[in-house]
């Protein structure tokens, strides 16, 4: 009797592991064994690359290397942690950041003034006191949060800008 229970027994867990099995390989995405469908050439810049591109299962992949060496960026390949790392030092890309940071510093300073006006604005007749006083402060708080931060992004992009002087 104990027999045929242990044989039912392992029959079911030989059909829970074997149904399991599937659904786990679709989990795991690899590239590895699976068809490529296609090639093309790949341009970075107007300079042709040696390396070629790869379509699998309808994905694009591109040559991390040879892309990242082109644009001269550094490349970092972690194989024990799977991951690759790039770096670009790149004097436009930073001029580029260097002004979107400005333009977002001039956005908040104007909205931080309007907002200020507003405070202001708001006072009362005849009392020292404002409306809702504290929602006001808060706000003109969060916006001298968002200056600051950005205001420190943009120092931290200028240092690097004197890397290229």
């Amino acid at each position: 009797m104990k027999k045929w229970l242990y044989a039912v027994g392992a029959f079911i867990l030989g059909v829970v592991v074997a149904s399991s099995s599937d659904v786990v390989a679709a989990q795991v995405k690899s590239l590895t064994g699976q068809k490529v469908t296609g090639e093309y050439t790949v341009i970075v810049n107007g300079e042709k690359l040696s390396d070629k591109g790869a379509i699998i299962s309808g994905r694009t992949n591109a040559p991390v290397r040879a892309v990242s060496e082109s644009l001269g960026a550094d490349l970092k390949v972690d194989n024990q942690t799977k991951v690759v790392e790039i770096n670009t030092s790149d004097k436009e890309a930073l001029l580029k950041e260097k002004e979107k940071l400005e333009g977002i510093i001039d956005s908040l300073q104007a909205e931080r003034d309007r907002t200020q006006e507003k405070f202001e604005n708001s006072k009362i007749p005849g009392t020292d006191r404002y409306e809702a006083e504290e929602t006001w402060r808060a706000a003109l708080s969060s916006l001298d949060s968002f200056i600051k931060l950005r205001s420190e992004q943009l120092a931290t992009v200028n240092e690097a800008l004197k890397a290229f002087e």
